[in-house]
């Protein structure tokens, strides 16, 4: 009985190393890759249950809900690990589309925002995109995943895509290797299956 328990410990504490399925100290090094954070950083700021407003020239162009984050003047980074939610703004100030995600990063010095996590884009339109992590591109003025994407559009279509990029309402797509099913609307269990799966640990390198 004894060894048995012992064996079981020894499992569990081998999945949680190699399985990628802790993603509490998941980030990302701002060029695409993911990375393991050091979690014995102290946040120079902490916040819970607010909002961020980005703006340029005075025009607002998303704002960003969250439950807790975490700010690092080294980086200057904001960290949301408590599920996040942004509502994006066109140039003429108004609302296009709304991302959800586990968890989020916003980056200050380029204004980039990274999703991680059954991250979920819905445009005004309808158009609808599912992918483990993506990002608002603030240079291109784009999202992209570079990574496996599940998209619905208005017709009812769905389609599956290793690549993703779009302006920001979601009308202007780019998928690559694109294969799908036309009005049959969301198929939950191959976005459980071919979307929404873990992030590997191999796809992760530590700072």
């Amino acid at each position: 009985m004894q060894k048995q328990r012992i064996n079981i410990i020894i499992f569990f504490t081998v999945c949680l190393l190699f399985s990628g399925c802790d993603q509490s100290r998941v980030s990302t090094n701002g060029e695409g890759k993911l990375v393991h954070k050091d979690v014995s950083d102290v946040p120079d700021r902490e916040g819970w249950d607010a909002v961020i407003r980005i703006s340029s020239e005075g025009r607002l162009k998303a704002v960003i809900e969250y439950g807790h984050m975490t700010y690092f003047d080294k980086n200057k980074i904001n960290y949301f690990n408590q599920g996040v939610k942004v509502d994006m703004f066109d140039k003429h100030g108004k609302h296009t589309t709304k991302l959800t995600a586990e968890k989020g990063e916003y980056h200050e010095l380029t204004q980039d925002i990274w999703a991680i996590g059954q991250v979920v884009v819905i445009s005004d339109t309808g158009v609808i995109l599912f992918t483990p992590i993506g990002r608002w591109d603030q240079h291109l003025e784009k999202i992209i995943s570079d990574t496996s994407v599940m998209v619905t559009t208005i017709e009812n279509d769905t389609i599956y895509g290793t690549a993703f990029q779009s302006d920001a309402d979601l009308s202007h797509m780019i998928i690559e290797n694109p294969r799908g099913t036309r009005e049959e609307g969301v198929d939950f269990e191959s976005w459980e299956r071919e979307v929404a799966k873990p992030i590997p640990a191999d796809s992760m390198e530590p700072l």
